[in-house]
Order: C-alpha cells, then structure tokens, then sequence
C-alpha cells in the first residue's frame, strides 16, 4: 500500500527540479548582467552546483522509477521574473552588483526551504537514502548562503527533524 505522503513527496520533487532547471537558465543571465568579475565567478560556480543537484534529482527519480520532470514551480518562476524585470528596469542601476548577489540570496532561500520540505516528506515516507542525500544538499546551501537562513530566524534542525 502506497503511504498517504507519496504524493505530495513526488509533487514536491517535481517542483525541486523545476526550480533547479529554472536557475540553470537564469543564472548564465544574470551572470551576464554584472560588472564584477568575482561575482560572475561565484554564479558560474552556483550553476555548476545547480547542476549536480539537478544530477541527483534525477538519479533519485530513477530509483523510484519516476519522472523527475513535470509539474512547474510557479513561484520561482515568479519570483525570478519579478527580479529580472526590476533589474532590465535599471531600477538597481547604481547598485547592480549588490542587488544581483542579493538576489541569489533570494532565490537560494527559496531552495533552501524547499529541500526541507522535501527532505521532511523523504523521511514521512521512509526514503532513507533521499533523505541522506537532502541532508548533503541542504547543508551545502546553507554553507554556501550562510546569511540566509541566520535571516530566517529558525534553526536547521528545527526544519529538518
């Protein structure tokens, strides 16, 4: 019998790679709209790391025999374009730089609550090697926008128990 949370754990991962598919498109853009050079490093390795991560969710969904791909993240969608509307806009224009990193910021956020989602269903639904792997993911993104969540006012193991 399946679990009750498969669903919503499966609907859940498709989102996952829609929004990691969504910044392996964007990022290489925004990459292109700022001036500094260490910054177009640091998001060209951002979609390296996308990358792998898109790597994995697909390896995963080929262990449960499901398709990684199908039901869209609206909000990434939304919120990606929103930001690059104001950015084309030049309403940062004197601060691109600063508001480019803020909004990988933001959009890492995002990531970052939706693999703890995810992972919480992972383990409702005892996919222990899901979860494992999310552990890594979410770690790594916490390493990697620190500022984030100390912003979020909660604790990781708060979100991921």
């Amino acid at each position: 019998m399946d679990h009750p949370f498969l669903p919503h754990y499966f609907r859940n991962f498709r989102r996952l790679y829609s929004c990691e598919l969504q910044l392996m498109s964007f990022l290489p853009e925004l990459k292109s709209s700022t001036g500094s050079k260490h910054l177009r490093e640091e998001i060209e390795d951002l979609v390296g790391f996308c990358r792998e991560r898109r790597n994995t969710l697909e390896l995963l969904a080929l262990s449960h025999g499901f398709s990684a791909a199908g039901d869209e993240c609206s909000e990434m969608a939304t919120l990606i374009n929103t930001e690059w509307k104001a950015l084309q806009k030049g309403y940062a224009a004197d601060f691109q730089n600063d508001f480019v990193s803020d909004l990988c910021e933001a959009l890492h956020r995002k990531l970052i609550q939706d693999y703890c989602i995810a992972r919480s269903l992972a383990a409702k639904v005892d996919f222990a090697d899901d979860v494992k792997r999310f552990d890594v993911v979410i770690d790594r993104l916490i390493e990697a926008f620190p500022e984030v969540w100390s912003r979020t006012g909660r604790s990781f193991s708060a979100v991921a128990a």
